[in-house]
């Protein structure tokens, strides 16, 4: 009860599953009236995404709260048989029962494979030339998982990447282009190095040597100081349409 001409006191705001509270209708008059005060509360309804993931594919799509899920066609991969979706809380990655309709959480459902009888896996791993020489794995190795049901597999670099900057590495040792049948998830591995570039630095007023530094492909590179010439400053150099070029 709120004595008529006394301030009304503030009413925290309320809170409703899958809602968020928009405004009271009508609005809470700043003093009391000289009769009963009803207001409502406004919601706006919540929308939740769910997370369809098929190996290293992930659709999405949006729901209101409590709206049915609309499921997708089952998937198919060669060499398995599939199992349904395992179904996890997106921001925490917990474990959730199965739902037919959006919970007031953001969900994702991951295809769950079986291996068929007859067939075993194998991974492709793929790795990069880092700019310092080193190598970096390209992809995760569980998420390229291939089954096939012959004794052998061999593979090609021409068969994979095709990234500017980037050539075979066929003489790295840790090349693996071939793998027998086994039960334990062979791996075949590529190797890819960084293609290298030369740079010559001509210093046609000196009439010197010019002097020649070589980079991998993406490589940052420093330019020399040429020879001090009296009578002139030294403006930078020049690419080979007369641009000012500078490091990079």
């Amino acid at each position: 009860t709120v004595l008529y001409g006394t301030t009304t006191p503030t009413v925290e705001e309320p809170t409703k599953i899958g809602y968020t509270f928009v405004e009271w209708n009508p609005e809470i008059p700043a003093t009391m009236p000289a009769n009963d005060v009803e207001v409502v509360a406004q919601w706006t309804i919540n929308t939740y995404n769910v997370l369809w993931v098929v190996d290293n594919e992930t659709t999405a799509e949006t729901y209101d709260y409590g709206a049915t899920i609309s499921y997708p066609e089952e998937p198919t991969k060669t060499g398995y048989t599939f199992e349904g979706w395992v179904w996890t809380d997106t921001n925490t990655g917990a474990a959730v029962d199965v739902q037919p309709t959006i919970p007031a959480y953001n969900l994702t459902a991951t295809a769950d494979w079986e291996l068929k009888e007859g067939f075993w896996e194998y991974n492709i791993e793929t790795y990069l030339m880092e700019e310092d020489g080193s190598y970096k794995h390209l992809t995760p190795t569980d998420s390229t998982k291939i089954a096939t049901n012959t004794d052998a597999v061999s593979v090609s670099h021409d068969d994979y990447l095709q990234a500017k900057g980037f050539v075979a590495d066929s003489e790295n040792e840790n090349n693996v282009l071939e793998i027998e049948k086994s039960d334990s998830t062979p791996s075949l591995k590529l190797y890819f190095r960084r293609l290298i570039q030369k740079i010559f630095f001509v210093d046609e007023k000196n009439n010197t040597t010019p002097s020649e530094a070589e980079y991998r492909y993406g490589q940052e590179y420093t330019m020399p100081e040429p020879r001090a010439e009296k009578g002139y400053t030294f403006n930078g150099w020049k690419d080979e349409n007369g641009d000012v070029i500078s490091a990079g």
